[in-house]
């Protein structure tokens, strides 16, 4: 089992034993609803990007606590908020994937006012098991930012492939 940020590599992972999605969030429109996105990370040097989601609230998922979409390539993140928002763990309202033999681009819908727009020339999606971590997702509309919650998915937390969409 390694860290959910070695996915982000090329070659991090053998995906020879696991099963495609039957609905590749990479191409079908609004299948990242209701999901939680966690965190984004960028490799400058290698051109990639990470959206860490919570799998715990989808609609779309049954299976695995964690998604994770690696873009390859990277031509575009861009975040943009009608106002400054307090909450760092973002509901995805729709997710509209667009794709050619030469790129891939999403723009995520996240609650009422903000939206994400991420491009590259290819893209890659996950489902995670993370050991240890509960069903529910934390509670996140108390005082205690949800980023501080020990049971939030992380890049560090270790995590093994359950479904994949690549190509």
């Amino acid at each position: 089992m390694s860290p959910v940020e070695d996915l982000l590599a090329d070659s991090c992972v053998d995906l020879s034993r696991t099963a495609d999605l039957s609905e590749d969030p990479r191409t079908v429109e609004d299948v990242l609803q209701e999901v939680q996105l966690v965190d984004t990370r960028v490799h400058s040097f290698s051109g990639t990007a990470g959206l860490l989601f919570d799998l715990r609230t989808a609609l779309q998922f049954d299976d695995g606590e964690a998604g994770l979409l690696v873009v390859h390539g990277l031509r575009e993140l861009h975040i943009w908020s009608a106002e400054p928002e307090e909450s760092r763990v973002w509901t995805v309202m729709s997710s509209s994937p667009r794709t050619s033999p030469d790129e891939f681009a999403m723009e995520l819908g996240l609650n009422s006012r903000i939206a994400l727009r991420v491009a590259g020339a290819r893209a890659r999606f996950f489902t995670l098991r993370i050991p240890g971590i509960s069903v529910a997702p934390p509670d996140s509309s108390g005082g205690e930012r949800p980023g501080a919650a020990k049971d939030l998915v992380a890049w560090s937390s270790p995590c093994s492939v359950l479904q994949y969409f690549s190509g």
